[in-house]
């Protein structure tokens, strides 16, 4: 764990990447908090108007545009960390990307529950995120394991 907070500490590129996903996906959030406060306000009777329904679209759209975006900073930071071959840093990026996607996930669910907002739509971008990391992961280990017995077929 002190290696952790010392190379976390040590490598911009960690505190980078916290950073833009930390900030992406909490205005994220604020637009799908803010999205259905509108719905509540706006729907008369279950209707929404036409012009309601566009503005509403519109927000749609740039949630769908940020988790994209997400995902890109995602995948542009594993291919940083993959192409430097430091094991450590790939390790702490994996950490670093877990600690992130539970954080949020916890925040998505108490924002759930105080502004009884469906769980779904606050935590898809981080469904998406940790579906990358496990296929990414399970490529590591399996790239891992298959260069380990290659060297012991080798010998």
């Amino acid at each position: 764990m002190k290696d952790f907070l010392f190379n976390f500490k040590r490598y911009k590129g960690l505190r980078y990447y916290s950073l833009f996903l930390t900030l992406v996906n909490s205005i994220y959030l604020f637009i799908e908090i803010y999205k259905f406060q509108y719905i509540e306000i706006y729907s008369l009777n279950g209707q929404i108007q036409k012009e309601h329904y566009q503005y509403i679209s519109n927000l749609s759209n740039m949630t769908n545009a940020l988790a994209i975006f997400m995902v890109l900073i995602y995948l542009v930071y594993l291919v940083v960390f993959l192409v430097q071959k430091n094991k450590i840093n790939v390790i702490n990026y994996f950490l670093v990307h877990f600690i992130f996607c539970i954080v949020f996930t916890c925040v998505s669910f108490l924002i759930s529950f105080i502004f009884a907002i469906p769980i779904g739509n606050l935590i898809q971008q981080l469904v998406i995120l940790y579906g990358a990391a496990i296929i990414a992961l399970l490529y590591n280990i399996l790239n891992m394991l298959y260069k380990r017995a290659i060297t012991r077929f080798k010998n």
